[in-house]
């Protein structure tokens, strides 16, 4: 599973209420490997690979609170949504190594796609002849899926095919366990017990976040979950099929 789709001006919010790179780049991902989890696991040994990008880095700690308002500093909104990239396939690692589950992040390079669309013309005509072809910002995306003999890094950044270091917020295992549950909360996902329990034994002894009412309470009018399979259905978009 690659998740490559993504914005880069969020100056707006999701049908579903969410800051736009956020709610874009970050919860969809997660909305849509949870509905997939059953078939990775099914067909294991899997992979799961989060393009991110090196923006990561300076990004600033992620503020849940923002996250359901609109931004008015569109870069950093991506830069917090490329961090959240990175510290969901670390959690991911964590709690699906067991399943042979093997989750990657990347940094693809400075990639000439339609990631740019909502700039000018006039702004990055120029830059676009030094950028990356979409074939060549593919490679560190294809490695991390296809190489052999990757399941040792799993968890790992990769930049240019290589492993890479990454912001220490995503090395925090307290915060990147944080942005899980609230994900969770914000996508109106229940885990059950099995994979509640289905982690690594050295995260038992990282401390856990503490969600409040107001947190589980947050969009409850706006989005509904069906009680049997635990997914979401969100108001004003397309069904999900559940298979």
């Amino acid at each position: 599973l690659i998740n490559n789709a993504g914005i880069f001006r969020g100056t707006t919010l999701t049908e579903d209420g969410f800051e736009a790179a956020f709610g874009t780049n970050h919860l969809g991902h997660f909305l849509l490997t949870h509905l997939l989890l059953p078939n990775l696991k099914q067909g294991a040994p899997s992979r799961i690979v989060m393009v991110s990008s090196d923006v990561q880095s300076s990004s600033p700690p992620i503020n849940y609170d923002d996250m359901c308002k609109v931004s008015t500093k569109s870069f950093s909104s991506y830069k917090v949504s490329k961090l959240a990239n990175v510290m969901m396939a670390k959690e991911l690692a964590r709690r699906y190594k067991k399943d042979k589950i093997y989750a990657f992040s990347l940094h693809p390079g400075v990639v000439a796609t339609d990631i740019w669309r909502l700039l000018p013309n006039w702004v990055t005509f120029l830059p676009k002849k030094f950028m990356k072809s979409e074939e060549e910002g593919a490679k560190t995306t294809l490695h991390c899926a296809l190489q052999p003999g990757l399941e040792s890094q799993t968890g790992n950044y990769f930049n240019n095919a290589k492993p890479a270091k990454c912001s220490s917020l995503a090395e925090s295992k307290a915060k990147c366990k944080e942005l899980w549950e609230k994900s969770l909360i914000f996508a109106q996902i229940k885990e059950d017990n099995e994979e509640e329990g289905n982690r690594d034994s050295d995260d038992d002894n990282s401390s856990s976040s503490e969600v409040n009412d107001e947190d589980q309470n947050k969009k409850k009018d706006n989005i509904t979950t069906d009680e049997k399979s635990g997914y979401t259905s969100f108001p004003n978009t397309i069904e999900e099929e559940k298979h």
